[in-house]
């Protein structure tokens, strides 16, 4: 049950309020079999109040049944179905390996041992650019769903007493796009003008969030349709009150100068950070741990003989990064 507020900070408000991005997407999980597909929902909030953004961009995982995508290796066994020539010859080339480590133990003779190391080099090479290519291709299999943008008006936002950690599953929505939000994201955006059991205090949003409808490739979400509030989220202060002059009716508060801001884990300067360079940031750091999940001859080849692939992998990610930082 909701109580209504009655805020001043309707009165100040733009026609957009507050601009919610929103993304329903696959993410690559690692594991110690090969990598699987989980459903998460990505939110950014910003605000026109406020030109320095209050909450990184937040991946938020979607509890579903149990969808073949979801069992721990399942998409190195579809890469290894669809490409069954690289699945048997990084197969083949553990098993020599193998062998040739074990030849190394228990050779005697130092030009024998010379001759098995140059093989085992060999060997080496080709098993960690057989998984390299097997982890890569897993890597690369997240994908976005749907993605929306909503810009949100006053009348958009659920009025409610204070910040309560739950809402009922039967919260009357405000509003026809509040309602598309909720349904198609699962995110509900509440106003909120009381102080609660959180940092949240004074006139500012809170952001609830539920499973939402119409999951990928026929999973089905965890039955709870009651809304929980996402600390993560709820930290947007439309208005400062600590020193603030007052604020005539229909005036909205001037945008500070551009600043830094951050997105997802790493700082960025203001300006939106390219697409591709963020893929190839995740890319690279999701091949790395997909390594601890590879067959343990392939771990061994990229660990210690063919370490410069783990710093090529590295350096990818830097350098992708550092075009983040620069855009």
């Amino acid at each position: 049950m909701t109580t209504p507020v009655t805020s001043p900070l309707r009165y100040v408000l733009s026609a957009t309020a507050l601009t919610v991005g929103t993304t329903l997407r696959l993410a690559v999980v690692s594991d110690d079999r090969g990598g699987h597909l989980e459903p998460e929902v990505v939110v950014s909030l910003g605000s026109l109040a406020r030109v320095r953004p209050v909450a990184s961009a937040q991946s938020v995982p979607v509890e579903v049944g149990s969808p073949a995508w979801t069992v721990p290796g399942s998409l190195r066994r579809v890469f290894d179905k669809a490409h069954p020539r690289t699945a048997a010859l990084a197969a083949d080339l553990a098993a020599r390996a193998e062998q040739f480590l074990a030849g190394l133990r228990m050779s005697e003779d130092l030009s024998e041992v010379v001759t098995i190391g140059q093989a085992l080099e060999v060997v080496h090479r080709e098993l960690a650019a057989a998984d390299r290519m097997r982890r890569e291709w897993v890597a690369g299999q997240g994908h976005d769903v749907r993605t929306s943008t909503w810009d949100l008006g006053a009348d958009d936002l659920l009025p409610v007493e204070g910040a309560p950690r739950t809402l009922p599953a039967g919260t009357a929505l405000p509003s026809e796009t509040a309602d598309a939000l909720a349904r198609e994201y699962g995110v509900l955006v509440a106003l909120t003008g009381g102080e609660s059991d959180s940092a949240l205090g004074g006139s500012a949003v809170a952001v609830y969030r539920r499973p939402p409808a119409g999951l990928p490739e026929g999973a089905t979400a965890v039955a709870d349709d009651v809304w929980r509030r996402d600390d993560a989220l709820s930290h947007l202060q439309l208005i400062e009150t600590s020193g603030a002059h007052p604020v005539a009716p229909g005036v909205v508060p001037a945008p500070r100068a551009p600043e830094d801001r951050w997105v997802g884990s790493g700082h960025v300067p203001s300006a939106p950070a390219p697409e591709a360079a963020l893929a190839a940031v995740e890319i690279a750091r999701t091949q790395l741990e997909l390594l601890q999940g590879s067959d343990e001859y392939a771990r061994l080849a990229a660990t210690h003989h063919r370490a410069e692939e783990l710093v090529a992998l590295e350096h990818e990610a830097r350098l992708a990064d550092g075009r983040t930082r620069r855009a």
